[in-house]
């Protein structure tokens, strides 16, 4: 093998391992993301729910 091409191999393969890493810094950001959302629309439904049982609501009447 050319010296060339052992450079060009270990590039690749530096090349590859940042690229997973990346790929699993953005797949847990895109978890950590989903379950925010998930939190915040479980928290809205909650909120409507608790406002449409309250009997002092201003939609009420």
């Amino acid at each position: 093998m050319k010296r060339r091409e052992a450079g060009l191999l270990v590039s690749l393969a530096v090349a590859s391992g940042l690229a997973v890493r990346e790929w699993r810094k953005n797949q847990q950001f895109a978890k950590q993301v989903k379950k925010q959302s998930e939190d915040r629309l479980v928290k809205g439904i909650t909120e409507v729910q608790d406002d449409a049982g309250d009997v002092s609501s201003s939609t009420k009447g």
